[in-house]
């Protein structure tokens, strides 16, 4: 067969294949207009008013992808989409909130299987002794957990522990108090000074030695007046107790003493060591004394190194953490938004993708943090320099894997050198900068929500809502169709500014 008749044959076939589609189109015709529903239906469908609808909608839709930058139309289909995600979860389990003196928190699980944020309002007491003219010091923070809840919760109880003590024995040494009251009121809080706290409050050993032995003068006559009104409370019956302590001494007389026996002790058993391993001790040795930093290291003219506080003790947490974390085998890790608040400036730590934010006296959102995402230059450039990489996996990620380039935890990540727990910390003046409150929240809120928004929302409700608006601003997130936990914390400032 020629190349001309296959080509002729293959033209007859498609004729052919066309006629019958036309005759079964003719067919399902006929039988829809025989069909009384049918026949309205296709006479209703079959209209030019239709075609232009449908035209009119995909016009619509091209313009919403390219003007809804902030997808709150396509968050309402979303909606309706993963509604049934969230009816499992009961409400108690799901969402949480807390009400403090001055702020607010409101937590939902939104639509993920679990919720994994935490948030803490914490007030600061100073330690009994402190003058009274002390203001109490006021820590908020938000954390966002990712591959489990071990790190965020580990987070929330070791971090605001450690820092609130810290705090405690700052403010008693920069303290109005003489130099000797500090040291009595540390020792007696805090179990102890060391060499540095005695330099910092000018004692020397002579004095600290004069000051040890009238303190334990004093306490000696207090402990003997103690025995005295214990003796007197107690007093029973000469009658009854003379005799009973001359049998119990007579019977003790009588026990014959025991020789004691010296046991000879073998001698210690030193393993050689490997090589290497000598020299890999003295650098975790030196590694751990350089890490050792006191605490009037966080003192400089008599004013509180918040800064320098906030980041030791962030990466202190997050060194103990990736040891437990180890042995737990959590491989997940946290973010966290951190402020703390001391006499009219407010401190504000950053690790991660959460975010703080606060509102101006006019109206104006004003960002506290800035997100730490692998795509930008500057961590992008410090994880290729530690050997890794940055790859897109719906979003820019480190290693392909995690979504922003600081944590804490993260250890698998953190053994590459690619993932750190440095803060960020930047500082605000109440009356200077005119706040009048901030917004500290997890990235579920983020994912939807400019700062502006997020601020317009607070304002017209700060006053008006039980929880400040943090719950209306949360739902909201999750009505624009956030996937992630959403978290919210509301400080109301104005009630802090003299």
């Amino acid at each position: 067969m020629t190349l001309f008749e296959q080509d002729q044959d293959d033209v007859e076939e498609e004729e052919v294949l066309l006629d019958s589609m036309a005759s079964q189109m003719e067919m399902v015709s006929r039988l829809m207009q025989s069909h009384p529903t049918l026949s309205w239906l296709f006479k209703m469908v079959w209209r030019e008013e239709t075609f232009i609808f449908l035209i009119s909608l995909v016009i619509l839709g091209i313009l919403i992808t390219r003007f809804d930058k902030h997808t709150r139309v396509f968050g309402w289909f979303n909606f309706f989409h993963h509604f049934h995600e969230a009816l499992p979860c009961s409400s108690q389990d799901s969402e949480w909130s807390e009400l403090g003196s001055h702020s607010a928190v409101f937590s939902m699980q939104g639509r993920r299987p679990g919720n994994e944020d935490r948030a803490v309002i914490k007030r600061v007491e100073m330690v009994e002794g402190v003058d009274d003219d002390e203001e109490a010091v006021h820590i908020w923070a938000v954390m966002d957990g990712h591959g489990g809840e071990f790190c965020v919760d580990y987070a929330t109880t070791h971090l605001l522990a450690g820092l609130e003590k810290s705090v405690q024995k700052l403010k008693i040494l920069t303290s109005k108090l003489d130099k000797t009251e500090k040291l009595k009121l540390y020792e007696k809080h805090f179990l102890g000074a060391s060499a540095a706290i005695l330099r910092y409050l000018d004692i020397s050993d002579s004095e600290y030695e004069t000051l040890k032995e009238t303190k334990s003068l004093t306490e000696d006559i207090a402990d003997i007046d103690a025995e005295k009104n214990l003796v007197e409370e107690v007093k029973l019956d000469d009658n009854v107790t003379q005799p009973l302590a001359s049998r119990m001494s007579n019977q003790i007389e009588d026990i014959p003493s025991i020789p004691e026996i010296e046991i000879p002790t073998p001698p210690k058993f030193t393993p050689r060591a490997k090589k290497g391993t000598e020299r890999k001790l003295l650098k975790e040795k030196k590694e751990l004394s350089c890490s050792d930093i006191e605490i009037t290291d966080y003192i400089k003219n008599g004013e509180i190194l918040y800064p320098k506080l906030i980041k030791e003790e962030v990466n202190k947490v997050d060194k103990e953490m990736l040891v437990e974390a180890k042995k737990a085998n959590a491989i997940g890790g946290t973010t966290l938004i951190l402020a703390l608040l001391d006499a009219g400036q407010l401190w504000v730590g950053n690790v991660g993708d959460s975010r703080a934010v606060f509102g101006h006296d006019s109206g104006q959102a004003v960002p506290m943090s800035y997100d730490h995402k692998p795509c930008q230059l500057k961590e992008k450039k410090r994880i290729q320099e530690a050997g890794g990489y940055v790859s897109m996996n719906g979003v820019w990620r480190v290693m392909g894997v995690l979504a922003t380039s600081r944590a804490l935890g993260d250890y698998p990540l953190k053994d590459k050198n690619v993932v750190v727990s440095d803060p960020d910390v930047l500082s605000f003046s109440l009356k200077d900068h005119r706040m009048q409150f901030a917004v500290l929240a997890s990235d579920g809120l983020w994912d939807t929500h400019t700062n502006e928004e997020a601020v317009y929302t607070i304002k017209a409700r700060l006053d008006k809502e039980r929880l400040m608006g943090a719950e209306t601003l949360a739902r909201e997130a999750f009505s624009r169709g956030s996937l992630d936990n959403v978290t919210v914390l509301v400080i109301d400032l104005n009630s802090f500014k003299k």
